[in-house]
């Protein structure tokens, strides 16, 4: 349930902690550049492996709603760039332009099976209980006009 939380708490406290190594870096006159670009690099490749965890949980989570709801997913072998490939585990995973494309999918068929619930009340229960009412009516009023003495 908070994996997600989980997951952008352990980005923020990546770049939370490598800020501070480059900051103590900088105030380190005895340190050179290639330290600081060392760095640097190590928390673009940390930072990057965050996202990647965070955008495969994404496209899970959207892989499963689908399901769920008999929508298609893009295949893997799609060409239409909607696949991203993790560097360091080689996992694939739908990128943000994919997880766009599927949440529309799924908006729509839930949409679509909201029409269909409505088209009941609108086309058969609204009208019924129109009826319903209209004959009550017309018997309270027959009533009233039976009983009625002069």
């Amino acid at each position: 349930m908070f994996e997600r939380w989980k997951l952008k708490r352990e980005r923020r406290n990546v770049i939370a902690l490598y800020e501070k190594a480059i900051a103590d870096c900088k105030a380190d006159k005895n340190k050179d550049k290639d330290d600081l670009e060392c760095l640097y690099v190590e928390m673009d490749r940390e930072v990057g492996m965050a996202d990647d965890a965070l955008n495969a949980f994404e496209s899970d989570r959207l892989f499963d709603e689908a399901r769920k709801l008999d929508v298609e997913t893009p295949a893997i072998n799609d060409a239409d760039g909607l696949w991203q490939e993790d560097y360091y585990t080689h996992r694939r995973f739908l990128n943000a332009k994919g997880r766009s494309n599927v949440r529309r999918l799924i908006d729509a068929e839930k949409l679509r099976r909201f029409e269909v619930s409505t088209l009941w009340v609108a086309k058969v229960i609204l009208p019924l209980l129109g009826l319903i009412i209209g004959i009550l009516g017309a018997l309270t009023g027959l009533l009233a006009v039976l009983r009625h003495k002069p």
